[in-house]
């Protein structure tokens, strides 16, 4: 059953002191370019690997994608209509799984996507927006789906960017946490 007005209101009240991090704004920034050319370059996915991925082995494997791959997958994926698709592709990429492809799509169009994290999907869970895996790991194409969903319908709600959603979301899950993150594997 849904709780809908409680992450509403967390929502509500973290969008008034909510400002993006500063390093997360010059990845964007640097990133900015993609959308109009329609591909990521080799350096630009490095770049985000390094955002999002915490270990040096994804990021090695990364690297083992070729600036071809790289431009023809990025490019099918972002002139792609289906979201599923889109996702599908991006996660062809070596060291790409779900997360990391919702990291792409943010870190290049913040407007329409969030990125798809352990912690934001525990508070969807919590809030009964998603029925499945609720400790929020393994999270596939189809969770981030169901996560994009909700994500965008709360941004028409509160006429905000999904990204602005997603970290509300993120640090309301921080505020609330108890014990540790990574307790079930």
């Amino acid at each position: 059953m849904r709780k809908w007005g409680g992450l509403e209101r967390a929502v509500k009240r973290g969008l008034k002191d909510t400002e993006e991090e500063s390093n997360t704004k010059k990845t964007i920034s640097k990133l900015r370019a993609v959308r109009t050319r329609g591909y990521l370059k080799k350096d630009e996915l490095l770049i985000i690997g390094k955002w999002k991925l915490p270990t040096e082995r994804t990021r090695y494997l990364l690297q083992k994608n070729t600036e071809t791959r790289i431009r023809t997958i990025t490019r099918k994926a972002f002139k792609s209509k289906d979201e599923e698709e889109r996702m599908e592709l991006l996660t062809r990429l070596r060291g790409v799984a779900v997360p990391t492809a919702s990291a792409i799509l943010m870190l290049t169009d913040p407007r329409r996507y969030g990125v798809i994290d352990i912690r934001i999907w525990r508070v969807l869970y919590r809030h009964g927006y998603v029925d499945k895996k609720p400790h929020g790991t393994n999270l596939k194409s189809a969770e981030w789906l169901a996560c994009l969903e909700v994500l965008r319908m709360l941004a028409r709600k509160f006429k905000k960017p999904v990204r602005d959603i997603e970290r509300v979301i993120f640090d309301y899950h921080k505020e609330i946490q108890r014990g540790r993150l990574y307790t079930h594997r």
